[in-house]
């Protein structure tokens, strides 16, 4: 699988079923973007499918105990969700920080800044850990 979805393991004893309906649907047929359209709350309801999805899930809503549990499921999926966005968060602020720190070292080596000033001015925007880790990556003395 893609990203390395096949790695992702709940031991929930559930199936679980990831859907990125944001991807690429190169390739995908009408029903499944229909579908994906009303996974991502697009206008959606072009096949038979997705007609006979929207209305199983408006009877659901009906019901109380199927409403109780649409609203745990629905809960638990926006959990899930939130989780996943948060790491990709902290993921993608880690990478932009390297990025940052790199293209400050980078510059103060083509300006000739010393090594002192340079590790003080990575001090102000990191911690002393990130700011050695980062010199030592990146920091060359001529």
């Amino acid at each position: 699988m893609p990203n390395g979805v096949n790695e992702l393991k709940f031991e929930d004893g559930f199936v679980s079923l990831i859907l990125n309906p944001y991807g690429d649907m190169t390739g995908c047929s009408e029903e499944l973007q229909d579908f994906f359209d009303l996974v991502a709350g697009r206008p959606a309801g072009r096949t038979d499918f997705v007609r006979e999805v929207k209305y199983a899930v408006k009877l659901a809503k009906r019901r109380n105990d199927w409403r109780d549990r649409y609203m745990l499921v629905k809960d638990w999926v926006q959990d899930r969700v939130d989780y996943a966005v948060e790491q990709n968060t902290i993921a993608v602020t880690a990478t932009m920080q390297e990025r940052f720190a790199q293209q400050l070292i980078k510059k103060a080596m083509s300006t000739e800044q010393d090594y002192d000033s340079l590790r003080a001015d990575l001090i102000d925007f990191f911690d002393a850990d990130f700011a050695d880790k980062m010199l030592a990556k990146y920091y060359q003395q001529a």
